[in-house]
């Protein structure tokens, strides 16, 4: 049960990220931009910031997948029609 209440909770935090991208791509990710730059520039952060079209499409992809996440969940504990 604790880890399905987990797994729910992981599925949130991942569908209110994915909804900041969307609403504030080029904020959101610039909030990232912390550490060394080499590992920004591995992460794609910076090219997210200034690209913020493809930032939207991300999160709309995240909010998606954390939907069908949590909807997995759900089924698993039989409270889903």
């Amino acid at each position: 049960m604790w880890a399905n209440r987990a797994k729910n909770a992981l599925a949130m935090l991942a569908i209110g990220d994915g909804v900041m991208q969307m609403v504030a791509p080029q904020e959101h990710e610039r909030l990232w931009m912390v550490g060394p730059t080499w590992l920004n520039k591995a992460k794609g952060i910076g090219w997210l910031a200034e690209n913020p079209r493809y930032t939207r499409v991300v999160g709309a992809a995240q909010v998606g997948g954390a939907v069908w996440f949590a909807l997995r969940q759900y089924k698993s504990t039989g409270d889903t029609e």
